[in-house]
């Protein structure tokens, strides 16, 4: 090597460190994000793994485990009687069933909706019921169309809350578009889906309207270790 190579590559080894320098601080935050997501995630449970979602009834978690439900996502800041209780939390998560949460007050809530203060004020309610810090509150945006302001609404919640927290719900156009848009956790429906699935999707709602522990629920299928799961 030559002094002018040795020269060349001594100034690409500084440009590096100094790239260095100014991603470390990005770089501890996501550390420190990734450990604390790990302490959720039931490695021993196989996936995938099936679960339930519903909107209204407290499901008995034995019930659920017999009938080889592992997890439950419930709804918080709908505005209605359909939410997710401290009460139920507890009562599930010591019963064995993993927990999610999702918000939706009407079909196309995000459309109208500030993404910051709307996520905000879900999150706050959610860790009020038991949801640890760092976990996500997914949003769920239940029609077809409207996906650009669906989205912008993820981007300004990813942007007031971290990606971390941040989840989406939708048919397949919508989930690939929050996909792009850096949302972390994803959740698809059947609906609006045409007989495909995301690879990037870590919940699939496979089954719409069965009855499950006395009460009518969606059928979900967790097809990642980490979905978002917590209990209290």
């Amino acid at each position: 090597m030559n002094i002018f190579q040795r020269i060349a590559l001594l100034e690409k080894d500084i440009a590096q460190a100094e790239r260095d320098r100014k991603l470390e601080g990005t770089w501890k935050r996501e550390l420190k994000e990734a450990v604390e997501q790990a302490k959720h995630v039931q490695h021993f449970r196989p996936v995938p793994r099936d679960g339930v979602d519903y909107a209204y009834g407290h499901a008995n978690p034995a019930a659920l485990a017999r009938a080889h439900a592992t997890f439950a996502v419930r709804y918080i800041n709908s505005g209605s009687g359909k939410d997710l209780t401290r009460m139920e939390a507890e009562d599930l998560s010591h019963g064995g069933i993993d927990l999610a949460v999702v918000m939706e007050t009407t079909a196309g809530f995000m459309n109208n909706s500030k993404g910051g203060s709307t996520s905000r004020q879900a999150l706050a309610v959610a860790h009020e019921v038991g949801m640890p810090k760092g976990r996500p509150v997914y949003f769920a945006h239940d029609e077809e169309g409207n996906i650009a302001p669906a989205v912008r609404f993820l981007r300004a919640a990813i942007d007031a809350n971290g990606v971390g927290q941040i989840g989406a719900y939708g048919g397949i156009d919508f989930i690939e578009a929050a996909h792009h848009a850096g949302v972390r956790y994803l959740w698809q429906t059947l609906a609006w889906s045409r007989g495909r699935w995301s690879p990037h999707a870590q919940l699939r709602q496979i089954i719409n309207g069965r009855k499950v522990a006395g009460i009518d629920v969606d059928i979900d299928r967790a097809v990642a270790a980490d979905f978002g799961q917590w209990r209290t």
